[in-house]
């Protein structure tokens, strides 16, 4: 029998190609403590690495990883965003 408190998971990856050409992919993760994307995009100059989701049992949404640009070398900004908002849902 199936119950909500016992640990489940799906995992999609996925690619994306623009004319034959990589330019990203992305991962999906979706559970009952942790759905989030995962994605990786790329352009020209620029590229990123990104995970966006919602974790925990008050479901706080967060970005967390990196965005890069090229200028002689790869030149990167750590993006640590978590807990940008909550739904804290109760149950009767």
């Amino acid at each position: 029998m199936f119950h909500s408190e016992e640990p489940w998971r799906a995992v999609v990856d996925a690619n994306a190609k623009v004319f034959g050409h990589k330019v990203g992919n992305s991962h999906f993760q979706l559970s009952r403590m942790s759905s989030y994307i995962e994605i990786h995009p790329g352009a020209f100059l620029t590229k990123a690495d990104l995970k966006i989701g919602v974790y925990g049992e008050r479901l706080c949404f967060g970005i967390d990883g990196q965005a890069c640009y090229w200028a002689w070398t790869w030149h990167c900004t750590p993006i640590h965003a978590h807990g940008l908002f909550c739904v804290n849902l109760t149950r009767p």
